[in-house]
């Protein structure tokens, strides 16, 4: 499903402030998938559990896969039942500071994201994982 961005005419419903494309799948064991982002991205696929195949590389469950896009196809061969995420966007070409799993464009920025998510202003993510 198309969490965030527009992909295949379909448009997510997270708010975003760049151009991405977060999508999340769930597919069956032996199935072969192509994922269709502008060359023009950086991308990363997340594999939450079970394994896939991609360029001659196998990824299995928490496994993260960087491609550095030369083409706007990623193709995919799924080794079982797999479920995943793409996370992908434009480069912002700007500074970046990191703390944590925190990224933002300044010091000043990551202590007020901190300050948000102890306040619990992020939210809550809850899922169930059958």
């Amino acid at each position: 499903g198309v969490v965030a961005g527009s992909f295949e005419n379909k448009n997510g419903p997270a708010k975003t402030y760049s151009n991405q494309i977060l999508l999340r799948g769930e597919t069956h064991a032996n199935d072969n998938i192509t994922i269709t982002i502008p060359k023009d991205y950086n991308m990363l696929i997340y594999i939450l559990n079970g394994s896939i195949k991609t360029n001659g590389t196998e990824v299995k469950t928490k496994d993260l896969i960087w491609y550095n896009n030369d083409s706007d196809m990623v193709n995919l061969q799924l080794i079982e039942g797999t479920r995943f995420i793409v996370l992908s966007g434009q480069p912002i070409n700007e500074s970046l500071s990191s703390y944590g799993p925190f990224v933002m464009n300044s010091q000043t920025e990551i202590l007020e994201a901190l300050k948000d998510a102890q306040l619990g202003k992020m939210g809550v993510l809850i899922e169930d994982f059958d």
